[in-house]
C-alpha cells in the first residue's frame, strides 16, 4: 500500500492543479462566454468522443493491465507487445471511424429534430475520439510500468491549459464559435502525441512488425480477454455518457449543459480515488500473477478505508457549503444542487467497494464482470426512460445512484463469494458515523445566500473538528491515520 499512497499523493497534486484548471475551464470560463446550450454542446461532443475511443480500443487497455507484466523484457523489446496493441488500435480508429461516418445521415436527422447545434458539429466527436483511444493506450502501458505522472500531466494539466488558452480565444474575439469547436476537439489529440513522444524518450517504443513474438496460443488468450473486458469497459463508460445522450435528446442542450457541470463538479471529488486506482491497478495485476491472496485482501481493506475516508472528506466539505459554492454559479445552474447530492450518493457507494472492479476484471472470472455491466447499462437506460420525463436531470441522477449502488453490491457479494475477498473493517463505520454527525451537527448552522469565504472557513473547521481530528488523534483507522501523516509531511505541516 506503501508505493500506492506515495505515487497516489503525487499524481493526486497534478490532478488537483488541473482540477482548478478544469474548475476554472467549466465551471468559470465556458458559463461566462458560453450560454447553457452551447456548454451542454461541448461537453456532449466530448462525452461521445470518450465513448467513441473505448469502443475503439477493442480491448487493449485491460489486455495491456492483465498480460504485459508477462511480456515485459526491455532487452527483447517486450516481444512487440505494444506494436500488437497498436496495431488493435488502429483496426478499431478504422472501423469506427467508418462505422460513424456511415450513420452521419441517421444523426443529423435525428438531431435535426431535437438539437440541431450537436448535428452540425458532430464530425467532431471523430477526433476526441481517436485522442483518447491512444492516450489510453500509452497511458495504459506505461502504467503497468508503474510510470504513471507523465500521463496525468498529459491529461490534467497539458490538455486542460490547452483549453483554457482556446477558451480565453474565444471569449476575447480573437477566433469565431465554429474555430473554437473545432479546436477544441482538435486539443484532445496532444496528450496522446506527448504519451508518444515520452515512450520514444525512454525507449520503450517498440511496434515494428519484426519485434512481435508472441504465440498464437497466446495470442488467442489475449484476444479472448480482450473480448470480454471490451466489451465490459464499453458499456461501464456508456453508461457515464448515456444520461448526457438521453438528457439531450428528452430535454435539449440546455438541460445537458447544467447536468454534465454538475456531474464534472461530481467527479472532481473523485480525484485522490482515482489516482489511487490507477496504482492499485498495477499491483492486483502484480498479486495474481503472485497469487498473493493475502496481501490482496490486505490491500482491498486498506484501499476501501482511506478511500471512504477521502470522500466522505471531500463530499462533506462541499455539501455543507452548497448554497455558498454555487452561488457563484448563474442562476441556470444553481437548480443542479439536487444533481450533484444524488448522484453523489451512488459515487460514495461505488468509490468505498473500492477495488472489487480491478480485482474481478483482472482475474480468471472476469467474464461474469460483463453481466454486472449490462445489468448497469440497462438498469440506467431503462430508469432513465421511467424518470426523466417526470424529473428531468434529476430523474437521471436517481437513476445512476440506484444502479451504481445496486451494481457496487452485487459485485462486491460476488468477488466474496469466489475469492473470499471483502473491504470491509469494523473501523470504516467509525469513520462514517463521524461524518453523518457532522454533517447532521452543521445542518442546524444557517447558509449564507452569497459567497462568503468566512462563513465556509467556519462551517468547514466545524467539520474538521467534528471528523478528521477525532480520526487522526484517537487512530481510529490506522491505514487512514498512516494516509494523513503521510499528506501533512509532503505539505510540510509535520516532520
Amino acid at each position: 500500500m506503501g508505493i500506492v499512497q506515495k505515487d497516489a499523493l503525487r499524481t493526486s497534486i497534478i490532478n488537483y492543479i488541473g482540477l482548478g484548471l478544469g474548475y476554472i475551464n467549466k465551471v468559470v470560463l465556458l458559463i461566462m462566454f458560453l450560454n447553457p446550450e452551447e456548454v451542454g454542446l461541448i461537453n456532449l461532443l466530448i462525452g461521445v468522443g470518450i465513448l467513441f475511443g473505448q469502443a475503439a480500443n477493442l480491448g487493449t487497455v485491460f489486455a495491456t493491465w492483465k498480460f504485459f507484466p508477462f511480456f515485459q523484457n526491455k532487452e527483447k523489446k517486450n516481444f512487440g507487445f505494444l506494436g500488437l496493441m497498436m496495431g488493435v488500435v488502429i483496426l478499431g480508429v478504422i472501423l469506427f471511424t467508418s462505422f460513424y461516418l456511415l450513420l452521419q445521415n441517421e444523426i443529423g436527422f435525428y438531431y435535426n429534430e431535437n438539437n440541431k447545434l450537436f448535428a452540425d458539429y458532430a464530425l467532431w466527436v471523430i477526433p476526441i475520439g481517436i485522442g483518447y483511444v491512444f492516450y489510453l493506450l500509452f497511458d495504459s502501458y506505461l502504467r503497468v510500468m508503474f510510470i504513471n505522472i507523465v500521463s496525468v500531466f498529459a491529461y490534467e494539466l497539458l490538455l486542460r491549459l490547452l483549453i483554457t488558452c482556446i477558451i480565453l480565444c474565444y471569449g476575447f474575439d480573437l477566433i469565431s464559435f465554429n474555430t473554437f469547436v473545432i479546436l477544441n476537439s482538435l486539443v484532445y489529440l496532444i496528450p496522446a502525441l506527448f504519451l508518444l513522444w515520452y515512450t520514444l524518450k525512454i525507449g520503450e517504443f517498440h511496434v515494428r512488425l519484426s519485434a512481435i513474438n508472441i504465440s498464437k496460443r497466446f495470442r488467442k488468450i489475449i484476444v479472448k480477454f480482450s473480448l470480454f473486458s471490451y466489451l465490459n469497459t464499453f458499456g461501464s463508460i456508456a453508461v457515464l455518457t448515456i444520461d448526457a445522450i438521453m438528457i439531450s435528446s428528452m430535454l435539449g442542450l440546455e438541460a445537458t449543459g447544467i447536468y454534465t457541470t454538475m456531474i464534472y463538479l461530481a467527479s472532481a471529488l473523485q480525484v485522490p480515488y482515482r489516482s489511487m486506482l490507477r496504482v492499485g491497478a498495477a499491483l492486483v495485476v502484480k498479486y495474481w500473477k503472485e497469487k498473493n491472496m493475502v496481501e490482496m485482501n490486505k490491500s482491498y481493506k486498506q484501499f476501501s478505508s482511506v478511500s471512504l475516508y477521502i470522500i466522505l472528506f471531500f463530499f462533506s466539505i462541499i455539501w455543507i457549503n452548497r448554497i455558498e459554492i454555487f452561488s457563484i454559479l448563474p442562476l441556470t445552474y444553481q437548480a443542479g444542487i439536487s444533481v450533484f447530492g444524488l448522484i453523489m450518493i451512488g459515487r460514495i457507494v461505488d468509490i468505498y467497494f473500492g477495488i472489487n472492479s480491478l480485482i474481478l476484471s483482472s482475474s480468471k472470472k472476469y467474464r461474469v464482470d460483463l453481466i454486472f455491466t449490462g445489468v448497469l447499462f440497462i438498469g440506467v437506460f431503462a430508469l432513465n426512460i421511467l424518470f426523466i420525463p417526470k424529473y428531468g436531470i434529476d430523474g437521471a441522477a436517481i437513476s445512476t445512484s440506484i444502479v451504481l449502488i445496486l451494481y457496487s453490491i452485487l459485485r462486491v457479494g460476488y468477488v466474496f463469494w469466489k475469492f473470499n475477498l471483502h473491504p470491509f473493517e469494523k473501523s470504516q463505520l467509525f469513520i462514517a458515523g463521524l461524518f453523518a454527525i457532522g454533517l447532521i451537527a452543521i445542518s442546524y448552522i444557517p447558509s449564507k445566500e452569497n459567497f462568503d469565504i468566512l462563513w465556509i472557513i467556519m462551517k468547514s473547521s466545524i467539520l474538521i473538528s467534528l471528523t478528521v481530528l477525532p480520526i487522526f488523534i484517537f487512530k481510529i483507522e490506522p491505514n487512514t491515520n498512516e494516509y494523513i501523516v503521510k499528506v501533512l509531511k509532503r505539505i510540510k505541516l509535520l516532520k
